[in-house]
Order: structure tokens, then C-alpha cells, then sequence
């Protein structure tokens, strides 16, 4: 048997600014379609988490504490240092575009000068599918009837045994 736990998988840097690239494309090249935007913001993050190892560093375990839409207005030392990280990730970020960077460095500043704006919303998203995720995965009636939520296998302490054994399971025992 093999089991692997992860304990930071999709809970990144890069996953983070995989929420806020596409509002920095918007603001930096106006006249550009939603699929334009979709791929040039993929091939930015891929390109920057294939490259470099910051962002695949795990985010702190606890920044839904301090970030978020609740916290917007929050100025702790601990948002700042963590946004101050963020920003600093974004820039590195914008380095992977292919496009010119002198008009991409002008835009950059737009895009820090505003960065609050989609910064709070992005860590809400980024925490939100964090939770869901953590979730048990939802059960059919027929799965929950099999499970010990229903009349499935259960430990008989008196038999020293799994009773209710599904047809799956007696080959192993």
C-alpha cells in the first residue's frame, strides 16, 4: 500500500497569483478577449511555477486569518509582510510576459497602485476552494448505504471483525 499526503498541494504563491493574473492582464492590455486573457495568464503562470521555485513555496498555513475581504482594512504586520511577498511575486511574475517591457513596466505601477482591489478577492477564492476541498466527497444513497454512515462495514469488537463486508472487501480478509 502506498499513501501519499499533501499537505500544501494548489494552496501556493503561484496558485494565489493564478487569481490575480488575469486582472493584472485586464489592466495592463485593455483591448483583449476573455480567452486571450485566460491563455496569456496560463502561460504566465506555468511558465513562472515551472521556472521558479518561489512559487511553489506554500502560502502560510494560517493566511486566511489575515487576508480576505473580512480583513480588507486590516494593517497587522503579518498582512503586510505576507502582501509585500505578493507584490513582490507579481513583478517577478510579469517577467515571464512576452510582450514589451517598457509599456508593460508603466502598466506594472497601474497595476500595484491598485492591487488592493484584487488582492482581498483572490485570497477569499483561493481560501474558499481550499475549504471545499476539504470536504468528505459526497455520497450516492447506494455509496452511503455501503459506508458506516449507513449499514456498512462496521468493527464487531465481540467477533474481533468486520461484519457487512461488501463483495469488494472479503477477497482481502
Amino acid at each position: 500500500m502506498h499513501v501519499t499526503i499533501s499537505c500544501g498541494q494548489l494552496n501556493t504563491y503561484g496558485d494565489l497569483l493564478e487569481r490575480l493574473l488575469p486582472a493584472a492582464i485586464k489592466v495592463n492590455i485593455v483591448s483583449i478577449s476573455e480567452t486571450e486573457v485566460r491563455s496569456l495568464s496560463q502561460f504566465i503562470f506555468q511558465t513562472a511555477m515551472e521556472e521558479d521555485v518561489e512559487f511553489r513555496r506554500g502560502l502560510p498555513r494560517d493566511f486566511m486569518s489575515f487576508t480576505g475581504e473580512a480583513r480588507r482594512g486590516d494593517r497587522g504586520e503579518r498582512r503586510e509582510r505576507f502582501l509585500a511577498e505578493v507584490k513582490r511575486l507579481a513583478e517577478k511574475a510579469f517577467e515571464y510576459a512576452s510582450v514589451d517591457r517598457g509599456e508593460m513596466g508603466c502598466k506594472l505601477v497601474i497595476f500595484l497602485l491598485i492591487f488592493d482591489l484584487f488582492f482581498s478577492p483572490a485570497c477569499d477564492d483561493l481560501g474558499k476552494r481550499f475549504l471545499h476541498d476539504c470536504l468528505p466527497p459526497y455520497l450516492t444513497p447506494r455509496e452511503e448505504a455501503r459506508s458506516v454512515g449507513g449499514n456498512g462495514e462496521k468493527w464487531h469488537a465481540g467477533k474481533n471483525k468486520v461484519k457487512h463486508l461488501t463483495h469488494y472487501l472479503k477477497s482481502y480478509f
